[in-house]
């Protein structure tokens, strides 16, 4: 008699062959995960950067609008007079200590790298920041900057990381 071909099941190498394919089909899926995975991690490093720009915007607005709105304006308010122009208004309003300034324009140009609390102290924790401000006149009705004085002044908030887009705050103040 002669002899009987093997069954299927019984092949020599075909249990390697499948395993193999095995192999190269989770090699394929895991580096397109693994890509992914990669986005994912900088995707949500990116988002944190922007979260944390916003809430020191944030926090600087809020310590401008602690100031007054112009040094100028007497007590009671009269708001229909003695406008100052944006800026430090020299005397002891320093270019290098936010502690003395009384008034929300002396803000304008203000840069702190890394940010600081309104004592001085640098914000070690966030020393990759960096935090701008931009006082001036409003043209209420259009919206756009005004060359003379007004009774309302928009304050400009950005703050960035190193080698991030910045992030920016507006807000319209008035002398109301």
């Amino acid at each position: 008699m002669g002899r009987s071909r093997p069954s299927p099941r019984r092949r020599p190498g075909f249990l390697l062959i499948e395993a193999l394919l095995t192999l190269g089909v989770i090699a394929v899926s895991l580096t397109a995960l693994s890509a992914a995975l990669i986005m994912i991690i900088k995707s949500n490093s990116t988002g944190e950067a922007s979260v944390v720009a916003v809430q020191l915007s944030q926090r600087m607005l809020e310590e401008i609008r602690l100031r007054r709105w112009d040094e100028n304006t007497p007590i009671p308010p009269d708001y229909t007079r003695n406008r100052s122009t944006i800026g430090r208004d020299g005397g002891a309003e320093s270019a290098s200590d936010k502690k003395t300034y009384n008034d929300i324009d002396d803000f304008n140009g203000w840069t702190e790298s890394p940010p600081k609390d309104p004592y001085m102290n640098s914000l070690t924790a966030f020393s990759a920041y960096t935090t701008s401000v931009t006082v001036g006149y409003l043209n209420v009705t259009t919206l756009a900057p005004s060359a003379t004085k007004t009774d309302f002044k928009k304050i400009t908030v950005c703050t960035w990381r190193k080698n991030r887009k910045s992030i920016c705050l507006d807000t319209i103040l008035t002398n109301r």
